[in-house]
């Protein structure tokens, strides 16, 4: 035990004192500790990658996209501009948005 004490005191010493040398162990550990780490973040990295790119796979093969031609589309759009015209034409003065009955001290009452 004394000469365990006595090595610890020479590299104490080495160090630049017993603060030094609790120092440099300790970093030491920090240093060793990001190293063990690096695998798993990189491992933690992939998968994140790779499981979202895989899912979009998986889901492409079971769940079918729907084969629309331009021609529906086209045909699509000008329903729904005519649609709109349309109802533009019947109403003239746009849509009726009733208000609401305001509570008094609100402070939204129009002036």
């Amino acid at each position: 035990m004394a000469w365990d004490y006595a090595e610890l005191t020479h590299l104490a010493k080495i160090s630049g004192g017993p603060e030094a040398l609790v120092q440099k162990i300790e970093m030491g550990g920090v240093l060793t500790g990001r190293k063990q780490m690096l695998p798993v973040v990189g491992a933690a990295l992939l998968l994140g990658a790779a499981i979202p790119t895989a899912v979009k796979k998986i889901k492409g093969v079971f769940v079918p996209q729907p084969n629309v031609s331009p021609a529906e589309v086209t045909a699509a759009k000008e329903e729904l501009i005519a649609g709109i015209k349309a109802y533009d034409c019947e109403h003239p003065d746009g849509p009726v948005v009733e208000k609401q009955a305001s509570s008094e001290g609100d402070g939204l009452d129009e002036q």
